[in-house]
Parts: structure tokens; sequence; C-alpha cells
């Protein structure tokens, strides 16, 4: 939910949500309070097959850009979804994908968050998921999206 709570979104079975006569697996859609009607994210039912579950939705504060993740049928893929604006079909930008080989599930990608100006994406990875990570351990990492570079810097282990 955005922070004036405007904006949600979320994710549902096509049998929850009535006017949803697509796929009956999940999908995501976007609600602001505006308008009467939840716009459903599309391009999950018309680029991606065989999808399986689409993860928790996180929107930022400003109600403008959206975070979730989806399971393919053999291949886990973490997804971003920024939403300039709130039409549906726009190709996601996609943030981590886990090779068909991995043995990962969607599990070891997990607690994704993003900024409010939709600059910075947090998120919790274990094993060697993102690029230069070794030590097989859960880490938390954040991606800045506005760098030339795709870099990950992982954040500083806490100890207690």
């Amino acid at each position: 939910m955005s922070a004036d709570g405007k904006t949600i979104a979320f994710n549902s079975h096509k049998s929850f949500v009535p006017e949803d006569t697509g796929s009956s697996d999940f999908d995501v859609y976007w609600y602001d309070w505006h308008d009467p009607n939840a716009t459903k994210l599309v391009w999950l039912s018309g680029l991606i097959e065989n999808r399986k579950y689409s993860g928790t939705v996180k929107v930022d504060s400003s109600g403008r850009y959206a975070v979730f993740n989806i399971t393919l049928a053999k291949q886990f893929l973490y997804v971003l979804r920024f939403r300039q604006r709130r039409t549906a079909g726009t190709v996601p930008e996609p943030l981590m994908t886990v090779p068909a080989s991995s043995p990962m599930t969607l599990d070891y990608i997990t607690s994704h968050s993003i900024s409010g100006d939709g600059r910075y994406v947090l998120f919790s990875s274990q094993g060697k998921i993102v690029p230069g990570d070794t030590d097989n351990v859960t880490n938390l990492f954040v991606r800045d999206r506005w760098s030339k570079r795709r870099r990950w810097s992982a954040c500083p282990t806490i100890r207690r």
C-alpha cells in the first residue's frame, strides 16, 4: 500500500476477482481508490507461459512502483514491476534470473522491498544466486536501478 493509502497492489487467483477471465493461475492487480476498477497487470498472462505463483506484491510509498517475484515452470525469476502509469501490458524490468539447473526455489529470493523513488531494491537471497555471492548463506542485497552498471551490493552482516 502506498503511504497515502490510495494505491494497493495484490495477487489473486482468478476465482477471487470477478472481472478476471484469464488464466487459472495467480495474477497481479493494481488498485487505485480513485478508479472503481482494479487494473490487472495482464503481461503475466501474455508474456510468460506456465507461471505458477506471483509472489507477495510490495508497493513503494509513492504508489508509483511495485515489486514482486514469480515462479515459472522450470525456472525461478525475480521480477520488478515499475509503474509510471497504471496501464496494463507494460513489459517488466527483470531483476534476477535463476537458471533452470539451479536447485534453488522461490523461497531463496525473498523479503523484497523498494524505495519510495523506485531507485533502490532490497531483497534477501541465499546461496550463490546473486553474481559475486560465494558464501552460500542468506544475505541482504541492494540494487541501484539508476546505476548504468548492473551491480549488486551486499549489506554488511549484522553480528549479535
